[in-house]
């Protein structure tokens, strides 16, 4: 299993522990057990994935502070096999109480003030902070544009071929990809993009591009030439899914904000804001469990500069 998906499983780990809070590492002996049975083999596993994550990613700290807590508080313990018999019950039950020990300081960190603050910080101050941001980016290019032509792709990567792209693989890939659309797309004005990490598909990307609503008009087209486009430059080992080509189930909910927009149009902007940016920029602990703090997890292309103040002045 990937060490991603085996991260994910301490991150659910860590859920179980805090919702009951006395569960604990039993000794018969020479053999361990726990109440619920499922926690030995949770902690077993447990135990395998911290040692292989500090082989391989020794240098980067989880970005999801739960998951970091716990490999820190348990990480001493990271060889210790619960799966086995011992012959001396004394190693037994000191295992166990060292077992018990980290247990119990992990919970009681958890509980922390300090602790809940950082997850704060981590995933809800971060996200109204870039829910700010985007919004006065996207503000910015409405003062510079009178209409906007938003595009939105999902990118992503077969299922035969996620389990194995890493991060640094998918922020590559990304990188080329939105190169080879600044090359190609002379209308493009900007783009914001989100990587998320799920359980079948892997890494993959949520990214809205703007185009200059004046000179582009068929959303459709354009979101399945970028999709086409990422495909060919994975040599087909690729998929991606044209959000705009759906817009009449976004027309039937009342959430569509992308496609055209112009400046004047309050209602659909403010769709853009409340269903389309929040959606792509939510909380994702699942990916802030699998990446280092050395990833970003959300960008955008700089504002343009204005050509120039031609033009009728705006009356609203």
């Amino acid at each position: 299993m990937a060490i991603h998906q085996r991260l994910i499983d301490i991150l659910n780990l860590t859920s179980k522990l805090t919702k009951k809070p006395h569960q604990r590492v039993f000794t018969t002996g020479y053999t361990f057990y726990t109440k619920p049975p499922s926690l030995l083999d949770d902690l077993a596993k447990a135990m395998f994935t911290i040692n292989d994550y500090h082989v391989f990613y020794y240098r980067q700290r989880s970005c999801h502070p739960t998951v970091a807590l716990f490999i820190e508080c348990f990480f001493q313990l990271k060889h210790i096999q619960l799966c086995n018999c011992y012959t001396d019950a004394h190693v037994t039950a000191q295992i166990a109480d060292d077992f018990n020990a980290a247990i119990e300081k992990f919970i009681a960190t958890v509980q922390s003030d300090w602790h809940q603050k950082r997850i704060a910080n981590a995933i809800e101050r971060n996200y109204r902070r870039n829910t700010a941001s985007l919004r006065h980016h996207i503000d910015s290019l409405f003062n510079i544009h009178t209409k906007l032509l938003f595009v939105r792709i999902d990118t992503h990567y077969t299922k035969q071929t996620s389990q194995f792209i890493d991060i640094e693989e998918a922020k590559n890939d990304r990188e080329v990809f939105l190169r080879e659309v600044k090359k190609r797309f002379n209308h493009l004005i900007s783009y914001f993009w989100k990587v998320e990490y799920g359980v079948e598909r892997g890494f993959h990307h949520h990214i809205m591009f703007i185009f200059n609503g004046s000179k582009l008009q068929n959303d459709i087209s354009l979101g399945k030439q970028l999709g086409d486009l990422w495909v060919s430059l994975g040599k087909n080992q690729r998929t991606y899914y044209n959000c705009n080509a759906d817009r009449q189930k976004y027309l039937h909910w009342g959430t569509y904000g992308i496609g055209a927009i112009h400046y004047m149009d309050i209602e659909k902007r403010n769709n853009l804001i409340d269903y389309v940016v929040n959606y792509q920029l939510k909380p994702d602990e699942n990916l802030l469990a699998v990446i280092g703090m050395l990833h970003r997890s959300i960008g955008k292309m700089g504002l343009p500069k204005p050509s120039g103040y031609g033009g009728r002045p705006r009356r609203y």
